[in-house]
């Protein structure tokens, strides 16, 4: 075939448009460009706004006082914790919290034990409340929070500042000094923040300038504006779960730390702990009643401790079968052998832990011969002496 060569028009007619699209790249480019430098301004603008006004607070807020060791010990004795063992009198309290371990229903029993004196997770004494406790919610539905209210119990004088799906009240200066003077003339003592991610009116979460000027903010609002003495913020856990998420500045302010943490192998079996001053708490495991909400305060325990008796407790009925379809005694080793083989799966120590608790719920018999010498496992209709056959039963 003969090429058709385009004419002379043809090809100025494409460089036009090739030029043309050229022309609207970059005319695209710097509008985005534009764009992206008008919002930036504005976020530095807002941002601006923000610490002006938290400056303007702080500077209005009470001036410091000096007094000497002997005169401050003149002074009428506070108590030295609101909660013994877990929150300082007149603190701030951060509670961080893995996803779904609880940390509303923490915050509720912590709200029924301030009101009625009773002991939090039925351990820690508690100096009762004078006034009244808020609960600034940016998280739960507020008919869901009530519900959870009524089934802890005695919880009708908390006063819940429903923000979910709102503007950040305490962000906004109206709403500010408007919930400053109903809480304030409600007499409230205890305010509590659920949660910090919510409740933040800084760009970055990772920022500890940003952050400490919003905990300072806060701490500004609690104490001088509304009048209360405690504060108790709640935060979500790192990737690491017993951590918090963003800036380290959260730690470094809270004068304690309860740190909730969940097993994931096992529906609510929860641990907390605590750290700060005065306040050191060991991982303890927690027990939950779903009637009630109601925690409690178990055995001294760790994740690790329970996730091995989890996987203990997963071996036992794998143990009893291999014990039981053994023709004769197995000794530590043959036993672990036998379960592998029945498709047990897990660390040597994983078996003997299940051989254990097999033998405390009388599924089978593990017989000591002595020092130096093997412990035999076998059905607990067995005779003791380990040289006499099992005898097998249907």
């Amino acid at each position: 075939m003969i090429p058709i060569i385009p004419t002379i028009e043809q090809l100025n007619q494409v460089d036009d448009q090739e030029a043309s699209r050229r022309l609207d790249e970059l005319r695209n480019a710097a509008y985005r460009r534009k764009i992206e430098r008008i919002k930036e301004e504005s976020r530095a603008r807002r941002q601006a706004a923000r610490e002006i006004e938290a400056e303007e607070r702080s500077a209005s807020g009470a001036a410091f006082t000096v007094a000497t060791v002997a005169e401050i010990r003149a002074r009428a004795a506070s108590p030295q914790q609101r909660v013994h063992g877990l929150l300082p009198w007149a603190s701030s309290t951060l509670v961080v919290a893995q996803r779904k371990t609880g940390k509303t229903t923490l915050l509720l029993n912590l709200a029924r034990s301030l009101v009625t004196g009773e002991d939090l997770l039925d351990s820690f004494g508690v100096q009762r409340l004078k006034g009244r406790i808020a609960l600034l919610n940016f998280e739960v539905d507020a008919q869901m929070l009530q519900r959870w209210a009524d089934e802890v119990g005695q919880l009708d004088q908390l006063m819940v500042v429903d923000l979910r799906g709102c503007r950040n009240s305490p962000g906004n200066r109206e709403d500010r000094a408007r919930l400053a003077t109903v809480l304030r003339n409600a007499g409230v003592e205890v305010i509590m923040v659920d949660t910090f991610a919510r409740a933040f009116t800084g760009s970055s979460q990772n920022d500890a300038g940003e952050v400490i000027r919003f905990l300072t903010d806060l701490d500004t609002f609690t104490r001088q504006e509304c009048g209360a003495l405690d504060l108790v913020l709640t935060t979500h856990a790192g990737w690491k779960n017993d951590r918090t998420r963003g800036s380290s500045a959260l730690e470094d302010w809270a004068d304690s730390i309860i740190t909730l943490t969940a097993l994931s192998e096992e529906p609510w079996t929860r641990f907390i702990s605590a750290r700060g001053r005065d306040i050191d708490l060991a991982e303890h495991a927690i027990t939950y009643d779903e009637q009630t909400r109601h925690l409690s305060l178990g055995d001294q325990s760790n994740r690790r401790d329970a996730q091995r008796t989890a996987k203990a407790q997963a071996l036992v009925p794998i143990i009893a079968q291999a014990v039981a379809t053994s023709t004769e005694p197995l000794s530590s080793t043959a036993m672990i052998t036998a379960a592998r083989a029945v498709g047990g799966q897990g660390h040597d120590d994983e078996f003997r832990k299940a051989a254990q608790l097999a033998q405390a719920q009388g599924l089978i018999k593990i017989v000591d011969l002595g020092s130096g010498r093997p412990k035999l496992h076998q059905m607990p209709s067995s005779p003791d002496n380990p040289g006499t056959p099992q005898t097998k039963t249907g």
